[in-house]
């Protein structure tokens, strides 16, 4: 599917997020593998995942909530919750707990991409997605390989 070149940042950042799910996924089962993938994840989160977060509960979500789509904006937040909460098991959790958080992250992102994106193209103003694609081109992880 061809996407808006305006959202192609937030859609860097959604791969890298995939990855980092399954980083996860690949870890489980040892160790030294998962605390090495705890400690990308930490770094990860607080380099872009965090402020890609604050940047659509900002910017997009209530520019689609003025559109029309405050159910869309309220489930995006609701998966932001969610993920904050399940983030926290990271420091210390169980094998099990990151394994929730990668599969809660690899479904979040398909979601936006699958369902906000398409949405976001056809009725956010032009005005919007170039401020998001200003905003995200000046981001970590928003072109290319994070840092």
């Amino acid at each position: 599917m061809k996407r808006d070149p305006r959202l192609i940042g937030l859609s860097h950042q959604h791969h890298h997020a995939l990855v980092l799910a399954r980083h996860v996924r690949v870890a489980l089962g040892d160790p030294e593998a998962l605390q090495a993938v705890r400690a990308e994840l930490l770094d990860r989160h607080e380099e872009w995942l965090e402020p890609h977060f604050v940047l659509e509960e900002e910017l997009l979500l209530p520019a689609l909530a003025e559109a029309g789509h405050g159910d869309l904006a309220d489930t995006i937040r609701a998966q932001h919750r969610e993920l904050r909460r399940l983030f926290t098991t990271v420091p210390g959790g169980s094998e099990a707990e990151l394994s929730t958080f990668a599969y809660a992250l690899h479904d979040h992102v398909r979601f936006e991409e699958r369902t906000l994106f398409p949405i976001c193209e056809e009725v956010l103003p032009s005005t919007l997605l170039d401020e998001l694609a200003r905003r995200t081109e000046a981001s970590p992880a928003g072109e290319g390989e994070p840092a």
